[in-house]
């Protein structure tokens, strides 16, 4: 009898994939749960863990909603939704969403009993073993319990775990029993197994020039939108601005399979993506202001040559059970947010 994996998920996943956004890794994990195909493990630690980041997420969103938000509030929905809640609501719905999770995956929570070899945990904590780093070793005690309460539940089965974090000080700790890996290649092939993918793969080499466009487009017209360098760039008047050139690369053997259903499956690839803007804009650097006038004298015309490199991410279906159409491909999202932070 094959039994299915014991996986552990350490809070920097969840944090990672935005908790439970809708189609993120996390509901796939949750997927493979119900359908018996890994075991969740999780510590009473890691569930507070989980809890606090919750937490403090939304209410960090919540306040600043009005601020970073203003122009969403142009539109009545919005504004409705807004005025219909607070925070407290909004807190309480995260965490209850993170109860279903636990109680839909029926997974397996350690509780504080297996935390009983304090001696390992501070003989890795005075000889500055993983996972406590130095500068930052006083925070890495729960990371340091939880590693060794797996320890002592693998050994309690006879199986490994498989560990998927984010967090480099856990990727760093060495241990027989528990498995370190990347947790977006491992789901990608538990979500795989069994599957037949040639066809799909031809399908990206075949459409990677056509992939390639859409995305370029879209990346166009991302930056096409003067507001993102008033923010990025901290401009105070941007008078016109020029996307000169995009690229974009796609490397069709590399993708992750995060969702299968009976009529297509759904990849994410990480296209690279290159960019050049010119932006011109008032420069008041050395400009003086006339209250009397109500005006400013002195300003220049200026021009902001914007660079930057990035890799972004797209969803894409493989409709692989159509009669009448074949199989084909199709790009159901794109998330571009990374270009905010390439914009120098």
């Amino acid at each position: 009898m094959i039994f299915p994996d014991l996986v552990f998920v350490d809070t920097s996943v969840f944090i990672a994939e935005n908790f439970f956004a809708p189609g993120n890794r996390i509901n796939t994990l949750r997927q493979l749960a119900i359908d018996k195909k890994i075991t969740l493990v999780l510590s009473e630690i890691t569930i507070k863990e989980v809890r606090k980041h919750l937490k403090s997420s939304v209410r960090e969103s919540w306040r600043n909603f009005d601020k970073s938000c203003k122009a969403l509030r142009n539109r009545p929905e919005v504004d409705a939704w807004r005025k219909s809640t607070n925070e407290k609501i909004e807190v309480q719905l995260a965490l209850g969403l993170f109860d279903e999770f636990l109680s839909s995956t029926g997974a397996k929570i350690l509780d504080y009993s297996y935390c009983s070899d304090v001696e390992q945990v501070f003989t890795e904590y005075f000889e500055q073993q993983k996972p406590f780093a130095e500068g930052r070793k006083k925070d890495e005690f729960p990371d340091a319990f939880v590693l060794v309460l797996l320890e002592r539940f693998a050994t309690e089965k006879k199986e490994s775990i498989i560990v998927l974090s984010e967090d480099l000080d856990i990727k760093g700790y060495v241990s027989k029993k528990l498995k370190q890996v990347d947790y977006r290649q491992y789901i990608s092939s538990k979500v795989a197994e069994g599957l037949a993918l040639e066809e799909l793969g031809r399908l990206l080499e075949d459409e990677k020039l056509s992939l390639e466009q859409k995305i370029q487009k879209e990346v166009e017209d991302y930056l096409d939108d003067f507001r993102l360098y008033l923010t990025c760039l901290n401009l105070a008047d941007v008078s016109f601005h020029t996307v000169k050139n995009v690229e974009v690369d796609i490397h069709p053997k590399e993708y992750d399979v995060i969702l299968v259903t009976d009529r297509y499956i759904e990849v994410e690839i990480q296209p690279e993506v290159s960019f050049h803007v010119d932006v011109d804009y008032v420069n008041y650097e050395y400009a003086v202001y006339d209250r009397e006038d109500g005006a400013w004298y002195g300003t220049e015309d200026d021009t902001y040559e914007v660079e930057g490199s990035t890799v972004v991410k797209a969803t894409l279906r493989y409709y692989y059970g159509e009669k009448i159409l074949g199989a084909y491909l199709d790009m159901t999202d794109i998330e571009l947010s990374s270009i905010m932070d390439a914009i120098e």
